[in-house]
């Protein structure tokens, strides 16, 4: 009767303590795990009561199974707790780690409810496995007094050291009295009672008891004066009643290079021109005092650290002064922080000059543009100006050619308006400039004005041709929407755009192969040796006329990308680099955007895209090969090879004709086609080229003869 009167004081005493403990702050998880511990020990009481008062051996026997869930699974709680509390929440701090440390619990749980049975009481795998449960209970125990001890250990502040000291002593204690009981006194009495739920009531009366007096389990609890001292940024001296100093923080350590406990007993005026008398008379009859004076704290290096102190009185509930709290502000952190603000009054004066300026050209933007145009009032005329061809300057150059190419045209136009008009850049190639009149003659002036700069720059810089297409709008006496009046100036800077768009591009072409003749002197005469020789080959070989045209062409143009190919890599007499190789090879694919953009050029824009291209397929930008590759292509490498090596190069002499046939002869089949080489061969090689005629066996499909 004693036994059962006794477990039902403990069941009352699991589910007060674990209530308590949780209702004082519900959303610390520490509260919540001891909640469930309590609750775990109070199902293992109920249902060892149920094994008290059930008659029926079997059930009596189930009822101790269900009971042995609540001791399965508190061990994972409690080490989960310990985890936590010797902040060692890395191992437990995702729900898959969580559920590692209760997954040998569960199993077992498992066992109990799903195979252990009343039949198998006395089975010795059922008495083997009641020794593993024991193993699991008892490690996971012991890895917790561990945890504890290193969080005694660890422990930076007296509070933590009385609390873990605590919890350290009663878990020792029921650990040693519980592995008594279980491993010792179950065998040598008989029908001994189960006691573990008071052995173990021990230790979570202690862990209640601490939180009860120290606050524990709650994350407040963890911040006492002591910590505030200690994690404030300010320099802080703590001084007793009589004025000698009696604690210092991290931050004055730091500042002062000196630790605490050299200056701890030390008068306050050791370490700063300030008498304790001073303070004392500045802080009676009120809370705190500011001095306004500069004072200075004293570093180990005897320099003086410039500060502004605070002092606050600390009384006992009396209101007896114990103690006096100094807060000293470097001084030397103002000034860092004035530095910083006018830093960032800068930025914020570059940020808003960037709100309203492009910062390619320093012009305004069309943010700027905009707001006048809202302000706008009276009569207005709106100038709209679009540099031509700045995706074809920036495929073929690069994008710094094309910035540059955006910072000429800006100063152009920039040039033909007085300083009272804003020239903005409004989009990517267009420029628009608000005008505040409607004197059509101005306008027309302006427009004139621009189109004279352009045309004296590029008559100074004949190789990359500038062409700015213009329109303007002005607006009538009955003016009212200032948006329309921009739509219509853009509209007519369109209209002239489309009208000289094709002309300019195939200038600017123009103007590109000079560049690379006067760039190149390979080139000399290669053009029209290459268009000769392709003339005759693929006359030779029986090519249809427009494939003749397209091979014309491609003799000229095949090596149009190499104007965006620096003059280092050109004219480099040695071997290229890998990097330098890579770079040249690019020629292509800038010839084939060049080509793109061009229509007389557009159709053979993909043979120069190719015509690096090798029979076995080993040759540039996209590795195909055989009759994948076109035969224009592959009649040009041919030419383009032969012409190569029979002129002179700066890292070589020319090769004689045999042997540059020979070496022709070598490469076909592997860098050119064997079929068109063998035709090659034969057509210079034979005195009476006009009387040959086309070899029907020829591997060249039928389409394309």
């Amino acid at each position: 009767m004693l036994i059962i009167l006794l477990n039902y004081t403990a069941l009352l005493v699991y589910l007060f303590m674990g209530f308590h403990a949780y209702n004082t702050n519900p959303r610390e998880n520490l509260n919540r795990l001891f909640l469930a511990v309590c609750l775990l020990f109070a199902h293992n009481i109920f249902f060892e009561l149920m094994v008290f008062s059930s008659i029926d051996p079997a059930n009596a026997y189930l009822f101790g199974q269900i009971a042995e869930l609540g001791w399965l699974n508190y061990p994972g709680l409690m080490l989960i707790m310990a985890l936590i509390i010797s902040r060692q929440e890395k191992y437990v701090d995702k729900p898959v780690k969580q559920m590692a440390v209760f997954l040998p619990g569960i199993l077992l749980s498992f066992y109990e409810l799903l195979i252990n049975n009343y039949s198998l009481r006395d089975n010795p795998t059922v008495l083997l496995l009641e020794q593993v449960e024991y193993a699991y209970a008892y490690l996971y125990l012991f890895i917790c007094l561990l945890l504890v001890v290193h969080w005694k250990r660890s422990a930076s502040s007296e509070r933590e050291k009385k609390q873990s000291a605590i919890i350290l002593s009663f878990a020792a204690a029921a650990f040693v009295i519980g592995a008594v009981n279980d491993l010792i006194l179950t065998r040598l009495i008989p029908d001994y009672p189960c006691v573990d739920q008071f052995i173990f009531l021990i230790l979570v009366f202690a862990i209640w008891y601490v939180k009860a007096k120290y606050r524990f389990m709650s994350v407040s609890s963890l911040i006492s004066a002591e910590d505030i001292v200690s994690k404030i940024d300010e320099i802080v001296l703590v001084l007793t009643s009589q004025g000698e100093i009696s604690d210092m923080n991290q931050a004055g350590e730091r500042a002062l290079g000196t630790d605490k406990r050299e200056i701890t007993g030390k008068p306050v005026n050791s370490i700063i021109n300030l008498d304790f008398a001073d303070i004392l008379r500045e802080i009676k009859g009120r809370p705190s005092y500011i001095w306004g004076e500069e004072l200075f704290l004293k570093t180990r290096q005897n320099t003086g650290l410039p500060v502004k102190v605070s002092i606050s009185s600390i009384k006992d509930q009396g209101g007896n002064l114990i103690g006096i709290l100094l807060i000293c502000q470097d001084k030397t952190m103002v000034k860092e922080l004035q530095a910083e603000i006018s830093q960032r009054k800068t930025k914020e004066q570059q940020l808003k000059y960037l709100s309203l300026h492009d910062p390619l050209t320093g012009l305004y933007n069309r943010t700027y543009f905009e707001q006048q145009m809202r302000q706008r009032k009276g009569s207005s005329s709106i100038i709209v100006c679009d540099v031509d061809g700045l995706k074809l300057i920036n495929d073929t150059f690069g994008h710094e050619a094309g910035d540059r190419l955006l910072i000429k045209s800006a100063s152009i136009i920039q040039s033909a308006l007085d300083n009272s008009l804003k020239l903005a850049r409004i989009g990517g190639d267009e420029f628009a400039v608000l005008i505040p009149h409607n004197n059509r003659d101005q306008i027309h002036e302006i427009c004139a004005a621009i189109n004279r700069a352009v045309k004296q720059c590029n008559s100074n810089n004949p190789q990359i041709m500038i062409s700015i297409s213009i329109g303007f709008a002005i607006s009538s006496s009955d003016f009212h929407d200032i948006n329309e009046l921009y739509k219509e100036a853009d509209d007519n800077m369109y209209r002239e755009k489309l009208n000289h768009i094709q002309s300019f591009r195939s200038s600017m072409v123009q103007g590109m192969m000079k560049t690379l003749e006067a760039r190149d002197f390979l080139t000399e005469g290669h053009a029209e040796r290459m268009r000769e020789l392709i003339w005759n080959l693929g006359t030779y070989v029986g090519l249809r006329s427009n494939m003749l045209t397209n091979l014309q062409l491609l003799a000229q143009f095949h090596d149009i990308g190499k104007v965006g190919i620096s003059d280092k890599i050109l004219f480099k007499p040695g071997t290229l680099t890998e990097i330098e190789r890579l770079e040249m090879q690019r020629h292509s694919e800038i010839g084939y955007r060049i080509a793109q953009s061009i229509p007389d050029l557009s159709s053979i824009s993909d043979l120069i895209l190719k015509h690096h291209e090798r029979w076995d397929g080993r040759g540039y930008p996209l590795g195909v090969k055989g009759e994948d590759i076109p035969l224009e292509c592959r009649v040009l490498a041919i030419v383009d090879a032969y012409d190569a090596m029979t002129n002179d190069r700066p890292y070589r002499k020319a090769m004689s004709e045999e042997e540059a046939l020979a070496e022709i002869e070598n490469n076909a089949g592997t860098q050119f086609d064997p079929a068109l080489v063998a035709k090659f061969l034969h057509m210079l090689r034979k005195s009476d080229r006009d009387s040959t005629a086309p070899d029907s066996e020829l591997s060249i499909k039928d389409a394309a003869l």
